[in-house]
């Protein structure tokens, strides 16, 4: 698996609190940045950003594996609790 580089960013599209280059082409949505960096917003609690970008690296591994940005999400989620 590919190593992921955190950048924080002052937004992300939407409103998300973070966001990866696998779910923003399933969502047709714009991502200027590699392939291989997931973005967090930079205005939440340090906390908060940890738990982003665990939820990123989570749902990118199971974009890789063909599942749809919807059930990665729900998966990533549930590791947030």
């Amino acid at each position: 698996m590919t190593k992921l580089k955190v950048r924080l960013v002052k937004r992300t599209p939407r409103g998300y609190d973070g966001m990866n280059a696998p779910a923003a082409k399933q969502l047709g949505l714009p991502y200027p940045y590699p392939k291989d960096v997931v973005t967090v917003n930079r205005n939440l609690s340090k906390k908060r950003q940890r738990e982003v970008a665990r939820h990123e690296r989570i749902e990118v591994a199971n974009l890789k594996k063909g599942m749809s940005y919807h059930k990665a999400h729900k998966v990533a989620k549930a590791f947030e609790k």
